[in-house]
């Protein structure tokens, strides 16, 4: 579950006008089933929740659903440490329309909008997750994966680095061979292409994968010391060809 809190200090503001703009966006954020609204009863003594409730128009009335629909806490979370702490296992953010005085919460933490809303789902996801979402509508094996998680975080965020680099290429495809960053080191007798991403840093890595009718197919990872890597070519050739052929 992951635990949002509307902050009074962030929609108090003297502007009423701004209030219900900011109360609007929050109201169209994209819920998901696991994103849990709280609001803490001291809401309603709120001098901008009297003068929404006494100009009560269309627009009000949503703004007032809104509210209503907040899952009410007995507990008030005026920064992050007390959030979190009565909240520890979910990750846990703040809704509200002016974040300038909260000094002591995370931009990231900060939901005016959905773009707010979009970048915290993605701050909190994980390292493969986030690879994945660079790489768009792909197919990754699942020794892949497996290699991948038991990498340390930094080479984790090289290898999301290195595929962001790729794309900002601007070639034919996001991740065409250009030598330096992908390369293209197809077996000669592989029916499949085989194109190498390449990681120099904090460890020297390659990325074996396939560019295929618009989908990214990622066999393998492999160490750029490896003695043989020709070994590892043709073992991620092999890899890719039973994944393509898998969705044909």
């Amino acid at each position: 579950m992951n635990h949002f809190f509307l902050l009074n200090e962030a929609i108090e503001t003297p502007d009423f006008e701004a209030f219900k703009l900011g109360m609007l966006e929050l109201n169209a954020l994209d819920k998901g089933r696991d994103d849990i609204f709280l609001k803490h009863e001291s809401i309603y003594d709120l001098r901008i929740l009297e003068y929404l409730y006494t100009n009560f128009g269309q627009v009000e009335m949503v703004i007032s659903k809104f509210i209503e629909q907040l899952k009410p806490t007995e507990l008030h979370f005026p920064d992050e440490a007390t959030f979190d702490f009565h909240y520890p296992i979910s990750p846990n953010a703040f809704l509200g329309i002016e974040f300038a005085t909260q000094k002591h919460i995370l931009v990231v933490k900060q939901i005016t909008n959905q773009v707010s809303f979009d970048a915290w789902k993605i701050y909190n996801l994980s390292n493969f997750d986030k690879l994945k979402l660079e790489l768009g509508n792909c197919l990754v094996h699942s020794d892949f994966k497996r290699d991948f998680e038991v990498l340390p975080k930094e080479v984790q965020k090289s290898m999301i680095e290195g595929v962001k680099r790729a794309k900002m290429r601007n070639l034919l495809t996001p991740f065409y061979p250009d030598t330096r960053i992908i390369k293209d080191v197809s077996p000669k007798n592989s029916n499949v292409k085989v194109l190498e991403l390449r990681i120099y840093s904090p460890v020297a890595l390659r990325v074996y994968f396939n560019e295929h009718d618009g989908k990214i197919i990622v066999a393998s990872v492999e160490q750029k010391s490896n003695p043989n890597q020709n070994e590892d070519i043709q073992k991620a050739a092999t890899i890719l060809s039973q994944l393509i052929h898998s969705f044909k």
